[in-house]
């Protein structure tokens, strides 16, 4: 009686796993039949509303720091040529790095930061003058503090009676009997590097990045006006 039991358990297992897996077939069959189906899709035509497209053709060009001065940062020109419009425009790119730049491709160009050609011409001046001064020591009732601000106009945010404003390029200088202290932050509010000048030589050698970026903008924009005529 207890073997008898046992077949008929065993058989009734067997039998309960067949259909399973007769089912399971069944359904894959139906889903295969399903997918492969062809659907009826409609069609809603959004041409009569006005679209807008851009196109625009970047070149850049990476400009090399002197042999005696490494940074983790670049400076680049760069030229915007709409390709909808023909429109041209050249800029200085600040652009942060993981290590020593040495070729563009070094550059985390994703978190690149533009400044204009007058602009450069600002901080150019004023790290002229920061230089000369660079040496001189001042009492302990005087100090010498300089402030240069760069970013998207948009990204200034206003409210009643002030205005906060996230620059993607700043550059700080402070001189006083106790510190000498210059500061260059590349970025987003959100996502900053900052890159100090201890010696004089280094922020000479920015000072020359910049004075190379100014010829170089204004010879591509010289350059891009002649083929225009």
């Amino acid at each position: 009686m207890g073997t008898n039991f046992v077949n008929y358990a065993c058989l009734l297992k067997r039998e309960i796993l067949m259909k399973n897996v007769v089912v399971s077939f069944i359904l894959f069959i139906i889903l295969i039949l399903t997918g492969c189906s062809s659907q009826l899709s409609y069609y809603n035509s959004t041409a009569d509303i006005s679209q807008y497209s851009k196109s625009i053709l970047t070149e850049a060009k990476l400009l090399k720091w002197p042999e005696d001065v490494r940074y983790s940062f670049g400076v680049a020109v760069a030229s915007d040529r709409n390709t909808s419009d023909s429109s041209f425009i050249s800029y200085a790119l600040f652009v942060p790095a993981g290590s020593t730049v040495k070729e563009i491709s070094d550059l985390r160009i994703a978190y690149a930061s533009p400044v204009y050609e007058k602009d450069l011409e600002y901080l150019a001046q004023e790290l002229d003058k920061i230089l000369r001064k660079w040496s001189n020591k001042s009492s302990s009732v005087e100090g010498m503090y300089y402030e240069f601000y760069s970013g998207p106009e948009d990204e200034i945010i206003k409210s009643i009676g002030a205005s906060e404003w996230y620059p993607s390029v700043k550059f700080e200088f402070q001189n006083t009997e106790k510190h000498l202290i210059s500061v260059l932050t590349i970025g987003p509010d959100s996502f900053k590097y900052k890159y100090t000048f201890d010696e004089m030589k280094e922020l000479a050698a920015l000072q020359m990045l910049l004075a190379e970026a100014i010829d170089e903008i204004r010879t591509r924009e010289k350059h891009n006006r002649n083929h225009s005529d």
